[in-house]
């Protein structure tokens, strides 16, 4: 039955099957068949590598890219998001993942070469996990080039394009009775995927944290798995970054100020050096600007880590770095002199207990294994008629973390009882 999942889409998307060992398209709309010039039959069965870099002489395909699209569907799509550690709760099954994106010539079948944008995304049919795929052309020949900002536009309307999609198909495979199903022509293709495990919290995790990693728009390397409690970076031992997260609702104040607990997950043995991590005053909104180039030119954020150092901005909108560090009135940074930054740089290792303070005073800090690592004064005291929301760059060494309970959470209560206090209107002033 042609187009069964993909019927009216006018847009090219594609939709590929997940199983240990194979990444096959499953179905094609009816806008890529037209593009490409094609039937159905042509394509399905077909790994997706062939379809995307079909054709197109060796010397113009991406192996950067190529890996970053088996390495999204094994881990963002399949079911190894990150290997669960003996007495740990990470790992588990992807439940939200960041868009990969490709950019790969492909030959058509009249042979006229094309270079084209391919975005994909986690899709749930049923009990079926899949890949959907959805491209824009950016031009003949094998070597198109766009500008930036161009590019930006043409992404943001293929993500847009993919989540209009994946809710239609999601929708109507809910409304897809089992006999219907089995009498698909496609079935012998979906038999052989994955099945759809769905996220629970691991026992390990014994109480809840006081909040989750937000997930209505993720950074291209993030997957969220455990509840929404662990986030893994994807390609940890290529990329250095491409997993900054933040907390789906506001930290909640303590009598300390703010805190927050990470337990590491999975380290990458390529890079050095801390997490960043801190809070933010932005609230995370599914918008093409929610993520800065870089972690530290968020905007309105106190942020500790990385190579020993702090940082601080507060404007709302990030800073745009170019080629040169950011000036300081822009970002404004600390950092342990050489001597005291060797002696506190020490190497994370799976099963490291992380905690961030930052106090009504205004220090930020890094706590490792109830020691406290890093400590600077960014002269920015806690407001506490103000939200802040937890930042989490998963770079460098650290490669997965799960969020875990923080005790200074539990006094709450107790605390906002003290906000009127004498002291609390000074600190608010």
């Amino acid at each position: 039955m042609q187009g069964r999942w993909l019927d009216g889409v006018d847009e090219l998307a594609l939709l590929v099957g997940i199983t240990n060992t194979d990444f096959a398209v499953i179905d094609a709309s009816p806008g890529f068949l037209r593009f490409n010039g094609c039937d159905l039959q042509a394509v399905l069965g077909r790994s997706l590598e062939q379809v995307l870099t079909g054709g197109a002489p060796p010397e113009a395909i991406s192996r950067s890219a190529q890996k970053d699209v088996r390495d999204f569907c094994r881990r963002a799509c399949g079911t190894t998001a990150m290997p669960p550690l003996p007495g740990s709760g990470g790992g588990g099954v992807a439940e939200a993942a960041g868009e990969a994106v490709a950019v790969q010539p492909v030959a058509r079948s009249d042979d006229e070469l094309h270079t084209v944008l391919s975005m994909l995304g986690l899709c749930r049919l049923q009990e079926t996990r899949c890949a959907l795929v959805v491209q824009a052309p950016l031009g003949k020949g094998p070597f198109v080039r766009t500008p930036k900002k161009e590019r930006q536009k043409i992404t943001e309307a293929c993500r847009r394009s993919l989540c209009d999609i994946r809710h239609r198909l999601q929708v109507g495979a809910r409304e897809l009775g089992p006999e219907q199903k089995a009498k698909d022509s496609k079935s012998k293709y979906l038999d052989k995927l994955q099945p759809h495990h769905t996220g629970t919290l691991s026992h390990a995790v014994a109480e809840i944290p006081a909040f989750g990693f937000y997930r209505q728009r993720l950074q291209s390397h993030c997957v969220l798995s455990n509840g929404g409690l662990t986030a893994t970076r994807r390609e940890e031992d290529e990329l250095h970054s491409g997993c900054l997260v933040f907390s789906d609702r506001p930290v909640p104040l303590s009598n300390k100020g703010l805190e927050f607990t990470l337990r590491i997950e999975g380290v990458s043995t390529c890079f050095d050096g801390f997490p960043m991590i801190g809070f933010t005053r932005r609230q995370p909104a599914d918008h093409i600007g929610l993520y800065p180039d870089l972690a530290l030119c968020l905007g309105q954020s106190v942020l500790v880590g990385t190579r020993c150092q702090a940082s601080a901005r507060d404007r709302h909108e990030h800073f745009e770095v170019g080629f040169k560090p950011p000036p300081q009135e822009e970002v404004q940074t600390w950092s342990l002199p050489a001597p005291q930054a060797h002696q506190a740089h020490q190497k994370l290792r799976a099963g490291d207990i992380v905690t961030c303070v930052y106090t009504y005073e205004g220090r930020v800090q890094f706590w490792l294994n109830n020691e406290i690592m890093l400590d600077f004064d960014v002269g920015r005291p806690v407001v506490p008629s103000s939200e802040y929301y937890a930042v989490i760059d998963v770079c460098f060494t650290v490669a997965s973390v799960t969020l875990l309970p923080t005790a200074g959470a539990q006094e709450e209560t107790l605390f906002r009882s003290e906000c009127d206090s004498p002291k609390m209107k000074r600190l608010q002033e």
